[in-house]
């Protein structure tokens, strides 16, 4: 069996030493065009940045399970670079998913923070939770104890919410985020992130049994997809068909 080539790279392969790069080498370009919002480069890290230390802020670290509920957008990207450049495991899931679907991924997951949208695809995602999340409805505060989802212990609405469940989060570029954290413990935390972390998995479809989770580490994220960068340094677009998740 032919043995694939590992590129060399003149940087550390984790996703937070990417967008970090990036930012420093393309800035105000573009980074994702959707047909009604973009986001360049820097703002995408700069909004990465506030939110992986509200992340830390809350506890959120190395191999804590993070769950995205989000179709396209600017949001997904930015959850997925935060919570990755701290080191924690990003699990994104299916939007099409029935309510029992997102409840067994969660759960076979160990999931423990959940982050999603106010609405998704013309649907209300907080009534959508409460039918995923058994007892959720009834929650009076953000911190959850669930015996169906016993790991789960919040969950993060990136938007204007009137459940006490929810935790409200902005993923605002100019947002300075918490006090608590600074540049340099961001820093030392990016730094302890290595090629060999976890950093994302992956659901098959479930159709012909329960889900099951595909697990990829920085270095084999990045170095598979370094071509990617080489067709951006040549002033290249990619179309992206596949949905994020």
């Amino acid at each position: 069996m032919p043995v694939v080539p590992v590129p060399d790279l003149d940087y550390t392969p984790t996703v937070g030493s990417c967008i970090t790069r990036a930012a420093s080498l393309y800035g105000e370009q573009d980074f994702i065009v959707l047909p009604d919002r973009r986001i360049t480069f820097a703002e995408a890290d700069r909004a990465s940045r506030v939110l992986a230390k509200k992340m830390l802020a809350a506890g959120i670290g190395k191999g804590t399970r993070v769950g995205l509920f989000y179709t396209y957008s600017v949001e997904w990207v930015v959850a997925w670079l935060a919570a990755s450049r701290i080191g924690a495991v990003v699990m994104p899931f299916s939007t099409i998913y029935k309510a029992p679907e997102l409840r067994t991924v969660l759960r076979i997951g160990d999931v423990a923070v959940l982050i999603a949208g106010p609405t998704m695809l013309g649907k209300d995602v907080a009534s959508f939770l409460e039918d995923v999340v058994p007892g959720l409805s009834g929650s009076t505060g953000p911190d959850l104890f669930s015996t169906d989802l016993p790991y789960l212990r919040s969950i993060w609405m990136s938007g204007e919410t009137d459940r006490p469940w929810a935790t409200q989060v902005s993923l605002d570029p100019d947002d300075p985020g918490p006090d608590e954290i600074s540049d340099d413990i961001l820093a030392a935390v990016e730094e302890a992130v290595t090629s060999a972390d976890l950093a994302t998995v992956v659901y098959t479809s479930g159709s012909s049994a329960l889900p099951k989770g595909v697990v990829h580490t920085h270095g084999s994220i990045i170095r598979t997809t370094a071509f990617f960068g080489e067709m951006r340094s040549g002033a290249g677009s990619i179309l992206c068909g596949f949905p994020f998740f």
